[in-house]
């Protein structure tokens, strides 16, 4: 197949040829973004990347918490055991809330089924069939903050 184009020869080296000399200025085109610590980058209406105030406070979203906590094996009633850890909220999309098993109790929790829900200032854990070991878990907490997204 050939090429069929208004151009000529000449009128595309030449393109060429400037394409080549500014290869290098294309080198690593966007500057190195720099700032302070905590500090957060926004966007222009152009696409451009700005410095966004925090509004002082550092970090718009606080880092996330750990928990330690035991569900014993004695503590199940009704398929159910309460877990109170003050600062967790009632709205379900105010925070991510992940339950991560111990390795020594990862497989007691699989097998016992164990699913969390939330309610202010407490983790209600329920089970398919309660384990006969206690259940060692970290729980992580992590602050959303701000207006969520959905489809």
């Amino acid at each position: 197949m050939a090429y069929e184009s208004s151009y000529t020869g000449y009128e595309i080296d030449r393109a060429i040829g400037e394409v080549r000399k500014r290869a290098k200025a294309w080198d690593a085109k966007q500057q190195k973004l720099t700032g302070a610590p905590g500090q957060l980058v926004g966007f222009d209406e152009r696409g451009n990347a700005i410095p966004v105030d925090s509004g002082g406070t550092g970090p718009a979203v606080a880092p996330a918490q750990r928990w330690e906590v035991t569900l014993p094996a004695s503590g199940w009633q009704d398929l159910s055991q309460t877990v109170y850890i003050q600062g967790i909220s009632a709205e379900e999309g105010d925070q991510l809330i992940q339950p991560v098993p111990k390795s020594a109790s990862f497989a007691a929790y699989a097998e016992a089924e164990i699913h969390v829900s939330q309610s202010l200032n407490q983790l209600v854990f329920t089970c398919k069939e309660p384990p006969v070991s206690d259940i060692g878990l970290y729980i992580v907490i992590q602050n959303l903050g701000g207006a969520s997204d959905g489809i």
